[in-house]
C-alpha cells in the first residue's frame, strides 16, 4: 500500500508469487516425508490404515489423501518406486554375464540384499489381494534376471537340475524372503555372506564351492569393495 492509499502492484506480485513455490515446496516434503513413513510401515505390516501413516508422518489425514486418494494409489505409487531402485540396483550383474553362473547369483543375491527394505516391502505388498498383479508386473524384471541366471547355470550343470528354472527361482526367492523375515531373530544378524551362501546352497551347491564363491564375489566383512570391481 502506496502513502496515498493506492496498492503497490509490484509488492502484491512479488507476495504473490512468493507464496506457491513455498507451498509446493511444502507439499514435496510432505509427499516425500508420508511415501517414506509408509515404506517403513508397509515393510513391516501390509495392514497398516492411512491413518496409521498420518500419525507417523506428522500430518493430518487430510493431508494424506490429498496426496494419494485412495489406499490402493498410495501402494501402487510405492510398489513403482521401490520396483525401479531394486531393479537399478541389481541390473550391475549384466556387467558380468560372462562369469561363472554361482558368481553371477551370489552378485545378484548381494545387491537383493543391499536393497532389502525395497525387496521385502514389495513382497509384503504382493501378499495384499487388491493389487497383488500390479506388484507382481513391478517385481517381473527382477524375476527375470534371476530366471537368466537360473538357466544359465542349469545349462552349465552348476545348479541343480531337480526343478525347473521357474520353479527354482521360486525356491531362491523364498529363501531370500525367509531370511528377510527373520532378521535380529534366533541369533540372525543379517550378514550378506551367510545370506547369499544360503542361497546358493538352495540353487543346489555344496560345501567349498558354495565358500570359494562367496569369497570371490563379496567384499570381506568389514572392508569395502573397491569401485573398480579388482580385487587387492
Amino acid at each position: 500500500m502506496r502513502a496515498d492509499g493506492s496498492k503497490d502492484e509490484t509488492t502484491g506480485a512479488t507476495d504473490a508469487t512468493a507464496r506457491p513455490p513455498r507451498r509446493r515446496a511444502d507439499a514435496r516434503g510432505n509427499r516425500a516425508r508420508i511415501l517414506e513413513v509408509a515404506s517403513h510401515l508397509l515393510a513391516r505390516d501390509g495392514a497398516v490404515s492411512m491413518d496409521d501413516i498420518a500419525r507417523a508422518a506428522g500430518v493430518v489425514r487430510r493431508t494424506v489423501y490429498a496426496h494419494f486418494p485412495t489406499r490402493e494409489a498410495l501402494v501402487v505409487e510405492l510398489g513403482a518406486g521401490a520396483a525401479a531402485e531394486l531393479l537399478e540396483a541389481v541390473t550391475a550383474v549384466r556387467r558380468h554375464a560372462d562369469d561363472d553362473p554361482a558368481e553371477a547369483l551370489a552378485r545378484f543375491a548381494s545387491a537383493i540384499w543391499e536393497q532389502g527394505a525395497r525387496y521385502r516391502l514389495l513382497l509384503t505388498m504382493a501378499r495384499q489381494t487388491f493389487d497383488s498383479p500390479g506388484i507382481q508386473r513391478f517385481l517381473a524384471p527382477v524375476s527375470d534376471e534371476v530366471l537368466a541366471i537360473v538357466e544359465t547355470g542349469q545349462r552349465a550343470g552348476r545348479f541343480t537340475t531337480d526343478l525347473p528354472p521357474a520353479v527354482l527361482v521360486r525356491v531362491l526367492q523364498a529363501t531370500t524372503i525367509s531370511l528377510l523375515e527373520t532378521l535380529g531373530t534366533d541369533g540372525w544378524d543379517g550378514a550378506p555372506h551367510p545370506a547369499a551362501a544360503a542361497v546358493l546352497r538352495a540353487a543346489g551347491l555344496t560345501g567349498d564351492d558354495v565358500a570359494g564363491v562367496v569369497g570371490r564375489v563379496l567384499p570381506t566383512p568389514g572392508r569395502r569393495a573397491p569401485e573398480d570391481g579388482s580385487t587387492s
